[in-house]
């Protein structure tokens, strides 16, 4: 059996996967690369555009297992943002990127729509001005989002009272948590 070229670049190139694709703000998105090479060093870096069109990122250093994979979850961050193991330590360390406008904050305008963030493995210890010319061995998207699926948005005005009702699917009781 001939294995061709193309064949084998898929076999070897780097894969960066992510579950769930989209989970709450406050849940952990399980994040890990595989098929690197034992003991490699890799970069990830984290992107997102906030709603008024701001942008954030964070980056991190990791160095792979003997077995050629980098578990977010398990293995420590050695550098970049922050360092340790902190499974959401690429969002909770986000910074404005170079150039916004000092001060800025990530704020949720709209809490109907999630974000998108962008995640990109590089090879070695990079920061993000230097990856910015870089191709990276992998890339891939997941949505943090501050509503569940079937959650109903009502907002309140009745009187002097101003707010915003949110409903979670079903008949109830929904005791507070």
């Amino acid at each position: 059996i001939g294995v061709s070229r193309a064949s084998l670049w898929l076999i070897s190139k780097t894969m960066l996967t992510l579950w769930p694709k989209f989970s709450l703000i406050d849940k952990i998105t399980k994040t890990n690369v595989f098929r690197l090479k034992p003991l490699q060093k890799i970069t990830l870096e984290a992107r997102v555009v906030g709603d008024g069109g701001q942008v954030f990122e964070s980056h991190a250093h990791f160095i792979a297992t003997r077995h050629g994979q980098v578990d977010v979850c398990r293995e420590p961050s050695v550098g970049g943002s922050y360092r340790g193991v902190s499974a959401m330590g690429l969002l909770w360390s986000m910074k404005p990127s170079p150039g916004q406008r000092k001060g800025i904050r990530l704020t949720k305008s709209d809490v109907t729509k999630p974000y998108k963030v962008v995640l990109d493995c590089f090879d070695g210890h990079t920061d993000p001005q230097e990856s910015s010319s870089l191709p990276p061995l992998s890339s891939n998207t997941f949505e943090k989002g501050y509503m569940a699926d079937g959650v109903k948005r009502i907002p309140v005005r009745e009187g002097r009272i101003r707010g915003t009702l949110f409903l979670p699917p079903g008949d109830g009781p929904f005791p507070g948590e």
